[in-house]
C-alpha cells in the first residue's frame, strides 16, 4: 500500500470467484486506492478534485474502515492513522439561511513521524492533545477545500441543492440557484486518541 503525500483512503472488499463450486467459496482481499475524483454537472466535465479534495469526499459520503492523514506544522509532521471514522454532511436554517454543517468523528494514532515524536511520559498510548487538535485542524482544512472546490467548479459535488430540496422544500426556490453565496458553513471535526 502506497502513502499518498497528502491524504489516503483504503476501501476493503472481498471479490468471490463466482460460478460456484470451490470457487465461491474462495474470496480474496483488494483494496481501492482513490486520490483524484473527476466532478460532472449536466453531463460535463467541470474538473477534477485533488487527493486533499477527494480524500474529504469520502470520509463524507463512504464507508472509510481506515485511512491516513499527514499532520503537523513546521518540519513536525506526523502521519496518523484514523479508524472508526464517522462522517456526514448535513444542512440546517438558521435566522432563515442555510448552513452547512461538516461532521467528522474519528480514533487516531501516530502511525509515523518526522521528527522523533514521542507522547509525554505516563502517557505512552495515548496522543497529546496537541497532535489531535493539529490532525482536526487538517481535516476541517479539506473540508473547507472541498467546499470552495465545488462553489469554484460550478459542480454541486456535496447534494447541497439536493439536501435543500429534501429538508427545505418551501425554501428550495429562494436559495437554490445561488446557495453556494447565501450559505454559512460549520466544521466540526473530532479526533479521540485510540489509546
Amino acid at each position: 500500500m502506497q502513502r499518498n503525500r497528502h491524504c489516503q483512503v483504503v476501501y476493503r472488499h472481498f471479490l468471490s470467484g463466482g460460478g460456484g463450486g470451490a470457487q465461491s467459496q474462495q474470496c480474496e482481499e483488494s483494496e481501492l486506492t482513490c486520490n483524484k475524483c473527476a466532478v460532472f454537472a449536466g453531463g460535463t466535465c467541470k474538473g477534477i478534485l485533488d487527493d486533499r479534495q477527494t480524500f474529504a469526499l469520502n470520509l463524507i459520503f463512504n464507508d472509510v474502515k481506515h485511512a491516513f492523514v499527514e499532520s503537523g506544522e513546521g518540519g513536525e509532521m506526523r502521519v496518523l492513522g484514523l479508524r472508526n471514522c464517522k462522517g456526514e454532511v448535513g444542512l440546517k436554517m438558521e435566522n432563515g439561511a442555510p448552513v452547512l454543517q461538516f461532521k467528522f468523528k474519528a480514533t487516531a494514532k501516530v502511525q509515523d513521524e518526522s521528527n522523533g515524536y514521542t507522547p509525554q511520559k505516563g502517557q505512552q498510548t495515548r496522543l497529546d492533545k496537541e497532535v489531535l487538535k493539529e490532525g482536526e485542524k487538517t481535516i476541517g482544512g479539506m473540508f473547507e477545500d472541498l467546499f470552495n472546490s465545488s462553489r469554484t467548479l460550478g459542480c454541486d459535488v456535496i447534494g447541497l441543492r439536493t439536501m435543500l430540496y429534501k429538508k427545505f422544500y418551501n425554501e428550495y426556490e429562494r436559495f437554490a440557484e445561488n446557495i453556494y453565496d447565501n450559505i454559512s458553513v460549520s466544521y466540526n471535526v473530532s479526533l479521540k486518541s485510540s489509546g
